[in-house]
Order: structure tokens, then sequence, then C-alpha cells
């Protein structure tokens, strides 16, 4: 119950905020190592914790793995990856999945 009244302390506005910069900063850096969203974050049918990133080029499952390896933990849907984004989570987390999935890239 605790953790509710956390959430409930900070308000769904401030969360979603806090979603959408860290989603907006996400697909951006994704975009660089051809990472592309299902849904754009500005997408009134996305929500903005969850991103599901896809790749024309890359096994998803072989990238997950690797991203587990990083002590990072995603899920698959679709054939692509799955992101959720928790209020605890800050950029220093959305960067270490990038710095992750540049090193993924090369095994």
């Amino acid at each position: 119950m605790i953790a509710v009244e956390q959430l409930l302390s900070l308000g769904e506005a401030r969360i979603e905020a806090h979603a959408r910069r860290l989603a907006a900063m996400l697909i951006s850096d994704a975009s660089k190592y051809g990472w592309q969203p299902f849904r754009s974050v500005s997408d009134p049918a996305a929500s903005p914790h969850i991103i599901s990133l896809g790749h024309p080029r890359e096994r998803v499952q072989t990238i997950v793995e690797r991203l587990r390896s990083h002590n990072i933990v995603c899920g698959t849907r679709g054939g692509r990856i799955r992101i959720s984004l928790a209020p605890y989570n800050d950029a220093s987390d959305v960067n270490t999945l990038i710095e992750a999935f540049a090193s993924a890239r090369s095994g």
C-alpha cells in the first residue's frame, strides 16, 4: 500500500510528464542505432511509459539476451523490444540502455 501512496503523492500528470521526457530521450537516442518506435510519443494511441522498438536488421531476441547480460530487463512483443519506464527510472537508466544497445550491436 505504501507504493501506491507514493505514486499517488507524485500525481498522475507529473508521472506522465516524466515518462514522456524519458520516452522522447529513449526514442531519439535509440534511433541513432536504427531502432524505431512502433508509435511516436506524440501519437494519441501511445502509452508514454511503454516503448516498443523495432529494428529492420537486428534479431530482437538476440539483442534482448545481450541486454540482459548488462542487467537490463525488457521483453519482446510482436518482434519488437518492449521497454517499460517506471517513475523511479531516470535519464541515467535510459543512457545505460542506449550504451547497451551500442555494445550489443558489436556483439
